[in-house]
């Protein structure tokens, strides 16, 4: 290893060696440099061991233990998984590897399950045991596991891995009736096959774009019969707007991760992502990072699915009669409708409605000034007391006032034809 000493100086200075007392400059070369860098030095052999294990013996905690030691849950069941996702042996199991498990449709059931709660949660699993130089930016490791096993039960990230794990066990398992019995994706042939409680919003925060599909099921079914072509070798073109992306049937994985409700919803719903990360400046490994951005975008759900513009009003400077008046139009032209609950509550928000998110503007009754609202969940509506909706069915179909309206929501978008 070629390495000056004024460099090799600085490296084990950055290292900790150095002695407190330094060695004088004038004595530098008695220094044992070969034992330190060498093929059998001490740097090269840390190197080696972070290589081998996956554990930083540079100051960082060492976890000494083993799937034995796992109690019975989703921490051990990743772990139990672990060679099959690390594709190159290295310790870790990167973004990229995990990713790569997603698109695998060899992936079902429990294993399935596994791939899902690590493309939710591996960002936060990764920096449990601080077993990495610097940043723990290569991935999820056995320790990590092991660390997460190790949580108090009341830990947020062990429910909501947990939480993940069997919500997408549970999706997946369930979606088989999205299949026909050669397995192939069953598409709607016609408008009435097209519900729109068939569009219910999974793990992926692109509400934004789910309310507005869902204004479409419930305005103009026909598009969304179009808006597939069936390659007939199991893959698909779906056109938004005016460009079209080819995908592959959802894989178990995507089943897991993504709405439920219908084969169609959940493609669609992936297609969208991949065209999201194709206009996207900077792309994600996984375009299903890429389909969220939250509820300032309550517009471009509308736009992306139509190809026309939409019309946002801020609710604090838009009055009351201009929205009553431009709902009355929106309801006898057809348009689409979507509205966004964007303000930053201070312990319950009104009504308990979800924040941060992007509903369906599914009517307008001017007899009654009341307007239809439906949240993407498919569940989740307005509620008077804790847990009691409304209308005592929590389908997340709901009704408020104007002057309702007015309290809880900050935008409301309309479709320009």
């Amino acid at each position: 290893m070629n390495v000056s000493i004024d460099n090799k100086l600085s490296v084990v200075e950055n290292i900790g060696l150095k002695n407190s007392n330094p060695t004088p400059a004038s004595s530098l070369k008695k220094i044992n440099v070969p034992d330190i860098f060498g093929d059998d030095g001490l740097i090269q052999t840390k190197i080696k061991k972070v290589n081998n294990s996956g554990s930083n013996p540079f100051g960082a905690t060492k976890i000494i233990d083993n799937e034995k030691s796992l109690t019975e849950g989703i921490p051990k069941k990743i772990y139990s998984n672990f060679d099959e996702i690390d594709n190159d042996r290295n310790g870790f199991l990167s973004r990229k590897e995990i990713v790569s498990k997603m698109r695998d449709n060899n992936f079902k059931n429990e294993k399935s399950a596994v791939i899902a709660t690590l493309v939710i949660n591996d960002s936060k699993i990764k920096n449990l045991s601080n077993d990495e130089i610097g940043l723990e930016s290569s991935g999820v490791t056995k320790n990590d596991l092991v660390a997460l096993d190790k949580l108090s039960s009341n830990s947020s990230l062990k429910n909501q891995v947990e939480g993940t794990y069997y919500n997408s066990l549970y999706k997946s398992s369930s979606s088989q009736s999205y299949f026909d019995q050669s397995g192939k994706l069953i598409l709607p042939k016609k408008a009435s096959d097209i519900k729109i409680e068939q569009v219910n919003q999974g793990g992926a925060g692109d509400c934004y774009f789910l309310a507005a599909l869902a204004s479409v099921a419930q305005r103009e079914p026909q598009k969304i019969v179009d808006m597939i072509k069936d390659n007939q070798d199991g893959t698909y073109n779906v056109k938004f707007n005016n460009k079209e992306v080819k995908v592959n049937a959802p894989t178990s994985t995507e089943l897991g991760l993504y709405g439920d409700g219908a084969g169609w919803m959940v493609l669609l719903e992936k297609a969208y992502a991949v065209y999201r990360n194709d206009g996207a400046l900077l792309k994600k490994e996984n375009p299903y990072d890429k389909s969220g951005s939250g509820s300032l975008l309550v517009g471009r759900g509308i736009t992306d699915i139509t190809g026309n513009s939409s019309n946002t009003d801020i609710l604090l400077v838009t009055t009351k009669g201009s929205t009553r008046t431009k709902l009355i139009d929106a309801e006898k032209n057809n348009k689409l409708m979507t509205a966004s609950i964007n303000k930053n509550f201070v312990g319950k928000p009104a009504l308990n409605l979800p924040t941060g998110h992007v509903y369906t503007v599914m009517g307008y009754d001017s007899q009654t000034d009341k307007i239809k609202i439906r949240n993407p969940w498919g569940n989740s509506e307005a509620q008077e007391i804790d847990g009691i909706t409304r209308d005592g069915n929590d389908d997340g179909i709901f009704e408020l006032s104007t002057d309702e309206f007015y309290k809880v929501f900050d935008r409301i978008a309309y479709e320009n034809k």
